[in-house]
């Protein structure tokens, strides 16, 4: 199941995109303990509407996706026409190749194999990098 986007909101939000529910519903569960507003994405296009209609602090997104795009060329567009948004690529395969592309267009990578409250801090320190930037929309 594919969670449809919900109606606009200005409260910036922490969108998590992944085509494993679990993963995101572990990610979501400690980021919803520390009182953030978390967003899912099962897929790419789900993912772009939440952010054609909602304001999103930070992006995480994993790097394969059971479809024609990956999390990277998700981050890439996410760069050019939402670049104020924080971008996390989230991949249970990390490689040199993977490094190597998300650190082309600045994403920065976190591993699924690290342990769930290390990624959790990696996204609240860039939700609270969001809030207190002077440029965000």
């Amino acid at each position: 199941m594919h969670l449809l986007p919900n109606p606009p909101s200005d409260e910036p939000s922490i969108l998590l995109v992944d085509d494993q529910r679990s993963a995101r519903v572990t990610l979501r569960r400690q980021l919803r303990a520390r009182g953030l507003p978390v967003l899912e994405a099962g897929n790419v296009a789900t993912a772009i509407g939440f952010l054609e209609n909602h304001a999103i602090s930070v992006i995480v997104a994993d790097w394969i996706l059971e479809e024609e795009r990956d999390g990277i060329s998700l981050l890439d567009e996410v760069a050019a026409r939402w670049p104020n948004a924080e971008r996390l690529l989230w991949s249970g395969h990390f490689d040199a190749e993977l490094v190597l592309a998300a650190h082309r267009f600045k994403h920065n990578v976190v591993s699924k194999s690290d342990p769930t409250l290390m990624v959790v801090d990696a996204v609240v320190r860039r939700h609270a990098k969001y809030l207190t930037r002077k440029d965000k929309p």
